[in-house]
């Protein structure tokens, strides 16, 4: 019983932890917003979004380590 409860938890807690992040990208400049969306939430490759987006695969990994790095630290200081 304690088990089944524990996962429950764990799963409300990750749901909103998705949310969270979710809300904190949206604040992010468009720019960052399309590639993190396309990587991690459409699970696109690196070269599929070069081809999606027409923008050099330099400037997507920077996007996307910018990016990321600003929602980090959105998310990190809103706890």
């Amino acid at each position: 019983m304690d088990e089944e409860k524990n996962e429950v938890e764990k799963q409300l807690q990750q749901s909103k932890d998705f949310v969270n992040v979710q809300q904190k990208l949206l604040l992010l400049p468009v720019k960052y917003q399309e590639v993190i969306a396309l990587k991690y939430f459409e699970e696109k490759s690196i070269k599929e979004i070069v081809e999606i987006l027409e923008i050099k695969e330099g400037t997507i990994k920077s996007l996307l380590s910018r990016g990321i790095e600003k929602l980090k630290n959105l998310v990190l200081n809103a706890t």
